[in-house]
């Protein structure tokens, strides 16, 4: 029983893992070259544990209910129809920009490692996005089935790149501080280590296994964060000032072309299992929240972020910043009102029950709000 305990955790874990480890640590070692290594440090660490009790919290919102919905039907069913259409809003606009972000990436990947057999990016846009559509058409058992063999290779592939670079590392590049941009990394950190929308999938990979619950939570939420902290440590202790906004392609100069083409390789396997699950995601959300039809969700979830793309979208760092932003300062509200809540109902039954002073519901909210409103100001402003 203790073996079968050990690999449905390590099962649910790989999935959260795996909807984590995306498109967003790409864009970690660009924003701590900006703020400088120790303030972007120091502020990884608190959206860490904020992450993780926000996790925590929306795993035990899922246990007590036992309801089939995503976070805008929680939001319904506690605050009424207008937290829900606030709640969906929220979670159509960071959904659509993460896949914008995801797509533009993946693409630029697939342009490293194939060229210009199909055109230059944007064919590998059209590409990745008719790829990805028939993914998000199968539905999330035929992600369970590899996503944790494509999360081993991708940990694996991490750390090749980690260890190519640690010769090449310049200790005075980990040495840079600009306290006056602390919060400047803030929505692209969040957007990196915040796996919300996989909660009810690890909910149902581990039925009936209560007290299993919150480990796998806590071992897919910091295993990433530990995961992206090295790798971002390492990219800008190799690239310093010249780190790239992919992270990848401004290692070329200093390493040369294998370690770009192993790190393309990494960032699609890091982006297809995120992608997949943040657009089943979404779909599953217009479908069981919102009652719409199985295809029109499917053209809503994967027809709007190409045509965002196809107007002239194309910049990946200020997208996930929004989606962070937007999914910090909304959704991440919305878990603490709705924990509040639900941990005081009398009929749920569960094994899972956190037990947190009131004073970190505010600061959790305060500090999700402020730093929204912050982000989304730095993006206006420049």
């Amino acid at each position: 029983m203790k073996a079968l305990g050990s690999s449905t955790v390590l099962r649910a874990g790989a999935l959260l893992a795996g909807s984590i480890i995306g498109v967003g640590i790409f864009g970690v070692p660009y924003v701590f070259s900006v703020a400088g290594v120790a303030p972007s440090v120091v502020l990884f660490g608190v959206v860490a544990v904020g992450v993780l009790l926000l996790h925590l919290m929306y795993g035990e919102i899922v246990e007590r209910t036992g309801e089939h919905f995503r976070l805008a039907g929680y939001a319904n069913t506690f605050f009424g129809r207008k937290a829900k259409v606030f709640s969906t809003t929220s979670i159509v606009m960071g959904g659509f920009a993460a896949l914008i972000a995801y797509i533009l990436v993946a693409a630029d990947f697939l342009h490293i490692l194939f060229g210009d057999i199909f055109g230059g990016s944007f064919g590998w846009v059209v590409i990745f996005w008719a790829v990805m559509t028939l993914g998000v058409a199968a539905g999330l058992r035929a992600i369970a089935r590899v996503d944790i063999l494509l999360t081993a290779a991708l940990i694996v592939m991490l750390g090749a790149i980690a260890a190519v670079a640690a010769p090449h590392i310049e200790p005075v590049n980990l040495q840079t501080a600009s306290w006056g941009k602390m919060l400047v990394p803030y929505g692209v950190i969040l957007f990196a280590l915040i796996g919300i929308p996989a909660i009810p999938e690890v909910s149902s990979a581990i039925i009936n296994r209560g007290r299993l619950f919150p480990v796998a939570i806590v071992v897919g939420t910091l295993v990433p964060a530990l995961i992206t902290l090295v790798f971002a440590l390492a990219v800008v202790g190799v690239s310093g000032e010249a780190t790239s906004p992919d992270a990848i392609s401004g290692l070329r100069a200093f390493v040369g072309d294998n370690l770009v083409y192993v790190g393309a390789a990494v960032g699609l396997v890091a982006i297809v299992t995120s992608f997949l699950l943040f657009a089943i995601n979404l779909k599953e959300t217009l479908v069981y929240d919102w009652r719409m039809n199985e295809l029109a969700a499917l053209l809503v979830t994967m027809g709007v972020p190409l045509m965002f793309i196809v107007l002239g979208m194309r910049n990946f760092i200020d997208a996930i910043a929004v989606a962070g932003a937007v999914f910090g300062a909304v959704d991440g509200t919305t878990i603490v009102l709705l924990h509040t809540r639900v941990r005081h109902l009398k009929h749920a039954k569960t094994k899972f029950a956190l037990r947190l002073p009131k004073v970190v519901y505010a600061v959790l909210i305060v500090g999700l709000l402020l730093g929204g409103l912050y982000q989304l100001a730095m993006l206006a402003i420049f």
